[in-house]
């Protein structure tokens, strides 16, 4: 009797094939939200799926993205490991000299990057003599000194909504994230396809968040960095709505979003929950859905 591999697969379709009609709230950079369900999900992590093919990527190249949290940098999230390449998150945060060894290190073949960060990746031009495709995460592709930019909707646009099921081997590779080089160079860490399901269940556990199908979820911890602590996995394995906040995280904003959708799960550093106890406090606004802060 052979085992069953926990691969990115079986997130993927667990979401597609019972969770359906659950929402994905995403919030654009205009500030309105995106609204739309873990199928419609499913069918555009699929035309991605297709779209890496004819881009020419082989299996096990590293596919980079340089994005906040919102629903596009989710499909990036199944798409790429679901056709046996590296999603290597690149951290925002980190500083244009390291992100340039980052890139040059993983050897990234392609980079998916916000039209907010585009003034960064020129700013690395240098670094990127091996980079073969810089995909835009919009509609448009922004003015810009780096050349043969695409964008995100143009490319998947007219790929079928269908891709057929990889078998894959759990041990693969299938993230890298690279600290933060406090004592040193960043080092990259991979993830392969067993850890990020297994931690993904853990967060579904009563010894953890306890994410179950009848949560709103909301990770603001960054999906560019540690795969935003699992959470985005893990709804995706519960069928649990999900809520990301793109990249305004004021408190403000974050009230906002934990309110109108209804938050019940929420994760980010401590800083951010002092941020959103101050205007709670300074509003007298409450959050009577949320139910577990991490």
């Amino acid at each position: 009797m052979m085992p069953t591999q926990l691969t990115s697969w079986l997130l993927f379709q667990n979401a597609e094939t019972h969770f359906g009609n659950v929402e994905i709230v995403s919030r654009e950079y205009s500030g309105e939200l995106h609204r739309h369900t873990f199928a419609a999900f499913a069918r555009r992590a699929q035309q991605l799926m297709h779209a890496l093919d004819r881009l020419g990527l082989d299996r096990g190249d590293r596919v980079a993205t340089l994005a906040w949290n919102h629903y596009r940098h989710l499909e990036c999230y199944f798409a790429v490991p679901c056709t046996e390449r590296v999603l290597h998150t690149l951290n925002i945060r980190l500083s244009a000299e390291d992100l340039a060894y980052i890139i040059e290190h993983a050897d990234d073949r392609a980079i998916f990057v916000d039209p907010d960060q585009v003034p960064m990746l020129e700013k690395l031009a240098p670094a990127l003599a091996r980079v073969r495709h810089i995909i835009v995460l919009g509609a448009e592709v922004p003015s810009s000194s780096l050349p043969n930019l695409v964008a995100y909707e143009d490319l998947i646009r007219d790929e079928p909504t269908a891709y057929p099921r990889r078998e894959i081997d759990e041990t693969t590779a299938m993230g890298l994230c690279y600290t933060s080089g406090t004592t040193g160079r960043p080092k990259g860490v991979v993830y392969t396809h067993r850890s990020t399901f297994l931690h993904a269940l853990t967060c579904t556990s009563m010894a953890c968040a306890a994410i179950g199908p009848g949560d709103a979820v909301l990770p603001v911890v960054p999906m560019f960095h540690a795969n935003a602590w699992g959470f985005a996995h893990a709804a995706v394995l519960a069928g649990a709505k999900l809520v990301l906040g793109g990249r305004d995280h004021t408190p403000a904003a974050l009230h906002d979003l934990l309110a109108r959708e209804r938050v019940t799960i929420t994760a980010g550093v401590p800083t951010v929950w002092f941020g959103v106890g101050d205007e709670l406090e300074r509003t007298g606004k409450t959050l009577p859905d949320l139910k577990r802060v991490m």
